[in-house]
């Protein structure tokens, strides 16, 4: 039986309270995930979009712990990779973008939340506000546009 990795996309926050941030409240429940991923355990992927957006950041300690850590244990989803998944499904990426942010989900968690279900990866996060208690919301529109629901965990419940 060939042992399958569970696919994950690690949200920023979780990397930045897990390497950073270490009096946060979160960080009981982020650093024994990063030692899970260090170890092996998932197949962890990201997007250039979030690598750009972490690169935007001025320069300091946290930028390079995090672009350190994707760069160690993550496969980087190419934007060509994207477009030709939604290609393929037919759907308008932007569309379901704008959908999601009606909903008060921020543009860059609704733009994980779909490539999350094109690449059937389970979302870990922190984000509760944005992401994790608007679960219902997102598999909603991500349905009604033929996409697969998503996961959307935090750290302690993968």
């Amino acid at each position: 039986m060939i042992n399958m990795k569970k696919k994950i996309l690690v949200d920023i926050d979780v990397v930045a309270v897990s390497e950073h941030y270490v009096n946060d409240n979160d960080h009981k429940i982020a650093a024994p995930i990063m030692k899970r991923i260090k170890s092996g355990e998932f197949e962890v992927y990201t997007t250039h979009a979030l690598l750009d957006l972490i690169r935007a950041w001025s320069s300091g300690p946290i930028k390079k712990k995090i672009l350190s850590f994707y760069d160690a244990y993550s496969y980087s989803i190419p934007a060509i990779e994207i477009e030709t998944k939604c290609s393929e499904k037919n759907i308008k990426f932007e569309h379901i973008v704008s959908k999601l942010s009606k909903k008060g989900i921020k543009e860059e968690d609704a733009s994980i939340a779909v490539i999350t279900s094109l690449f059937s990866l389970i979302l870990v996060t922190l984000n509760r506000k944005h992401l994790r208690n608007k679960r219902d919301d997102i598999n909603k529109i991500l349905k009604e546009h033929g996409l697969n629901e998503i996961k959307i965990l935090l750290p302690s419940e993968i």
